[in-house]
């Protein structure tokens, strides 16, 4: 699972140049609709794989590309936690293990065959047996049949009440296909596009779906390519050669604006966070780990690398995620530190490692060297190890580290998404295992009872924090940049997305 800052909503607008901006969904903006033509989109990383079912399912850059290809049951509705219909026109709750989904079969791939019931239940059967990021979301799933080729039943061994949370998240594959290697190459769906041209780590090309049953989009060309040099990114966005950039960096936001070009910046779903291993020493005592974070002077380094575009971090999601209890951070107090790691029996510190994959989100490696400068300061000595993508995931999930730096999106808005997919003992991201949280988040998952999550939430974030299993510096905010050309473009809260609607006015 490869953790990248992604982008999500506007909810503020800044710099100059802004007119134009119309309300869209809650927690939305909308940029009007005029002209076709071609759209060029910058991310900072293009994926390694387009594989929905593969191991970088998680991805937000699979599921950027994703969005434009294919659709799911349903989708996010306007206010956090409700749902609409996508390719499913209605669903029903039979019994407390039981959902009942009618499909809408009117709707084709676009190499012409309908979408059936069985394509739905391969996809689930696929994701649930791949062990992937993404598969960590099923954990009481138990079987998917088609009753009819409309109808599609899914049972699961406790109840769901994450059900169409999780669904939101599935594409929906053409059976004969999901498991086909050559099919992820040049994916197609139902959704707005088809991809044309994928380079590994490079780039992807998309052209409008003929077969779309929605309003055909209006540009002929969707390009996404990888900039990561920021000099560079300015460059094309001010030349024209980009159109939209997803994930600008903060330094970059004031010497785009204006020229014809529009930025905005807004609280996102996204944050960075380091998590300790606690499967071995020194970092298996509490007393260690607690140390670790009295030693960081947080504000002062969110202030000086991040300035407006990220807030402290007062919990392990960000504040915009359904579920989130906001705790008090840990002061600065290096005294304190020094005290604790002498208790757990370092009087002199420590030497250790932090690990990060290159290119992943701006600023992780300004994060890293301030952190590291912290850490120094009581006896904690650190080797950096920025890794390339490949190396660094096979490490995260092997448990071949001693601390890891990552940026994360909680892309449904909800706390499962991150809370019940990685810090429960089956998940044994970071070699934790504590029976107590397990059951808290299980506890949440299983309930369709919004009151009780938050509830469970609450008390499974205050036993996170206080057993300091990992550093949440901040909570970051999402700087979108455009070329005033661009219209169609609505930037939802889940921070995915779709440009079916985009063109380029001439």
């Amino acid at each position: 699972m490869r953790h990248r800052y992604l982008v999500a909503m506007l909810a503020a607008l800044i710099g100059a140049g802004l007119a134009g901006l119309t309300s869209g969904a809650a927690g939305a903006s909308t940029v009007k609709k005029s002209g076709g033509g071609k759209l060029t989109v910058a991310l900072s990383e293009p994926p390694i794989s387009l594989n929905a079912f593969g191991p970088n399912d998680a991805d937000p850059d699979t599921f950027e590309i994703n969005k434009q290809v294919f659709n799911a049951l349903v989708d996010p509705g306007k206010k956090p936690g409700t749902y609409v219909p996508d390719l499913a026109t209605r669903w029903v709750r039979q019994g407390p293990n039981t959902w009942r989904f009618t499909l809408n079969t009117k709707i084709r791939f676009a190499n012409g065959k309908h979408v059936s019931a069985q394509d739905v239940v391969a996809d689930l059967d696929t994701l649930t047996k791949s062990g992937t990021a993404l598969s960590a979301l099923w954990t009481s799933f138990a079987s998917a049949s088609a009753a009819g080729p409309r109808v599609v039943v899914i049972r699961t061994t406790q109840p769901m009440g994450t059900m169409l949370d999780a669904l939101s998240l599935l594409p929906i594959v053409p059976a004969a296909d999901v498991k086909n290697t050559s099919y992820w190459n040049k994916p197609f769906g139902t959704g707005p596009f088809e991809v044309t041209n994928f380079v590994p780590d490079q780039s992807v090309t998309l052209k409008p779906n003929p077969r779309y049953a929605g309003r055909r989009p209006a540009i002929t060309s969707l390009d996404f390519v990888s900039i990561t040099n920021p000099a560079d990114l300015t460059s094309y966005v001010k030349s024209g050669q980009v159109d939209v950039v997803l994930q600008a960096p903060p330094s970059q936001a004031s010497q785009l604006s204006g020229h014809g070009i529009k930025v905005a910046i807004v609280p996102s779903y996204s944050y960075d966070f380091v998590w300790f291993n606690c499967s071995k020493p020194p970092f298996s005592n509490q007393l260690v780990r607690q140390a670790m974070l009295y030693a960081l002077p947080l504000r002062q380094i969110i202030r000086s690398i991040w300035g407006k575009y990220g807030t402290i971090g007062t919990a392990p999601i960000p504040s915009t995620i359904f579920g989130y209890s906001r705790q008090t951070p840990y002061p600065y107090d290096p005294a304190k530190a020094k005290q604790l790691l002498a208790r757990a029996g370092y009087p002199n510190g420590f030497s250790t490692s932090l690990m990060w994959e290159s290119g992943m989100a701006p600023n992780l490696d300004t994060m890293a060297a301030a952190f590291t400068s912290a850490w120094s300061q009581i006896g904690v000595h650190v080797q950096l190890q920025p890794l390339p993508p490949a190396t660094w995931l096979s490490n995260l999930d092997s448990l071949n580290f001693s601390m890891d730096l990552q940026s994360n999106t909680d892309v449904t808005g909800d706390a499962d998404y991150t809370l019940g997919r990685l810090y429960t003992a089956t998940a044994d991201r970071f070699g934790f295992k504590n029976a107590y949280l397990t059951s808290l988040l299980e506890d949440a998952r299983s309930s369709v009872n919004p009151a009780l999550r938050k509830k469970l939430y609450a008390r499974a974030i205050s036993f996170i924090w206080k057993e300091a299993l990992g550093v949440f510096p901040v909570q970051t905010n999402s700087i979108f940049v455009w070329r005033d050309t661009v219209r169609g473009v609505t930037f939802p809260p889940s921070g995915i997305v779709s440009f079916a609607s985009a063109s380029v006015q001439k």
